[in-house]
């Protein structure tokens, strides 16, 4: 069984140390942090929110993605990295995936309770 961070070239204890500063250098913006209640919104509208608070990343970082029967529900929204901890593109299989799982034009981030 593999260890996490094998793929990176880095110690289990350094791959967990660079994870845990990539993920708190992530600004969520205001509207997607525990939202009061559910909202609809886009794919665009969502991406370029996390740009405003991101300047030097590109749109096509992060990969957003759906759930539910017709990709109507925000699932999750992915984060690219290089190996070295840079912001960097996603893959086009990521993003083609990810796209694909998003059916409707609109869909729902739902509430925190």
């Amino acid at each position: 069984m593999g260890k996490h961070g094998t793929c990176s070239g880095l110690k289990q204890a350094d791959y967990l140390a660079l994870s845990k500063k990539l993920k708190e250098s992530i600004v969520i913006p205001a509207q997607y942090k525990s939202p009061p209640k559910p909202f609809r919104t886009t794919v665009d509208e969502l991406k370029k929110a996390f740009l405003a608070t991101h300047s030097d990343w590109s749109k096509d970082f992060l990969a957003v993605s759906c759930s539910g029967k017709s990709g109507r529900f925000l699932k999750e929204i992915l984060f690219c990295y290089s190996l070295d901890g840079k912001a960097n593109s996603c893959s086009q299989e990521v993003l083609k995936k990810t796209e694909k799982s998003c059916g409707k034009k609109e869909f729902l981030v739902r509430n925190v309770k």
